[in-house]
């Protein structure tokens, strides 16, 4: 990995410690163990489309948060 790669990598991490716990999770158990539709809903307890709807905003708010 490169310096800049992991300048990026280090940056997008710390992003996403800002974000609240259910956010977090719900990228976690979404891109980092790739569970999806009613199984993700099941894990996280909550309704597919709060699932997603979890998903748009903490994308929102990082995309804000390294876009400074």
């Amino acid at each position: 990995m490169t310096e800049r790669h992991a300048a990026r990598a280090a940056l997008r991490n710390a992003a996403i410690l800002t974000l609240s716990e259910r956010m977090a999770r719900t990228l976690l158990v979404t891109y980092v163990h790739r569970i999806h539709g009613q199984e993700r809903a099941l894990r996280l307890g909550c309704q597919e489309a709060t699932v997603r709807a979890r998903i748009h905003e903490a994308k929102r708010i990082l995309l804000a948060k390294l876009s400074q």
